[in-house]
């Protein structure tokens, strides 16, 4: 099985998707030297996060600053990079990516953020927000379970670095494709 992603346009260029189809590749490559996993992993996990940020599935205005959003399927992520980071690499699983760039530096800041997805009956799941500070990265990732075709609303509440709350939306389609 495969997840599909529908939103803002991300995954239907076939630019895009011969990028992911190149990331997935080069990702899948064993290092050659023992003990470089983890570092691998971690620039393999920066690298996704700036391609977000070049080609967000979306973004959203907070005044100053501006919050990018991504969705991208479990399976997608290489296996050192999964386990690395304690994410699950299952068809069923998305891996939600969020940055917060300052649109006057044009560079990511960190911020408090918490969230819920509903789908369309209002099943509320919960997000667990994971901060990941990279040289010149900074990012929030979630992982959430979908099953056969859901649409979810995705609010999200982003404390920001001059201290304002701000609510964030976004709606996203998930389905699995056999």
């Amino acid at each position: 099985m495969r997840l599909i992603i529908r939103g803002a346009g991300l995954a239907s260029t076939p630019r895009v998707e011969g990028f992911l189809r190149a990331v997935s590749a080069v990702a899948r490559l064993k290092p050659c030297v023992k003990g470089v996993g983890r570092a691998t992993a971690g620039l393999l996990l920066a690298f996704t996060a700036l391609v977000c940020q070049a080609f967000p599935q979306g973004e959203i205005s907070l005044g100053q600053y501006q919050l990018l959003y991504s969705a991208i399927n479990g399976t997608l992520l290489p296996a050192e990079m999964a386990s690395a980071y304690g994410l699950k690499r299952k068809a069923d699983e998305v891996l939600i990516n969020i940055t917060v760039l300052d649109t006057k530096t044009k560079r990511p800041v960190a911020v408090g953020l918490t969230g819920v997805a509903k789908n369309l009956i209002q099943q509320s799941k919960p997000l667990s927000f994971r901060e990941i500070k990279e040289t010149d990265a900074v990012y929030y990732l979630a992982t959430l379970r979908t099953t056969e075709r859901e649409v979810f609303h995705f609010l999200l509440d982003v404390t920001l670095p001059d201290g304002r709350i701000e609510k964030a939306k976004f709606s996203q389609e998930l389905f699995i494709n056999p």
